[in-house]
């Protein structure tokens, strides 16, 4: 089994942020708990980067580190996989471009 990184992008929806950072360093992620929690609990997920463009603000990124694609396609395929998507989604106001590495 081969590792694989995803990187998707995508522009906020009107009204969406990123999260803030709070005092101790740590992302406050309630408004985007809806959409990382799925991944942490996923078999096979490694860790992930939620950060937006220096060029442009409104752009972001989700960095993923998958221990396979077989577990990359297992999550997507699932209703955990589902609803990251679904969330995702609603935080964006065009469709997400994703590339897998």
């Amino acid at each position: 089994m081969t590792e694989i990184t995803t990187f998707t992008t995508f522009t906020l929806a009107a009204g969406e942020t990123l999260p803030s950072q709070s005092p101790n360093g740590f992302l406050k992620l309630e408004r985007w708990e809806k959409v990382m929690r799925p991944l942490a609990k996923a078999p096979g997920y490694h860790g992930g980067v939620l950060g937006r463009s220096i060029e442009d603000a409104k752009k972001v990124m989700i960095s993923t580190a998958w221990k396979s694609s077989e577990h990359l396609a297992e999550f997507a395929s699932s209703a955990e996989g589902q609803s990251y998507q679904s969330e995702r989604a609603a935080k964006s106001q065009d469709q997400p471009y994703a590339v897998r590495v």
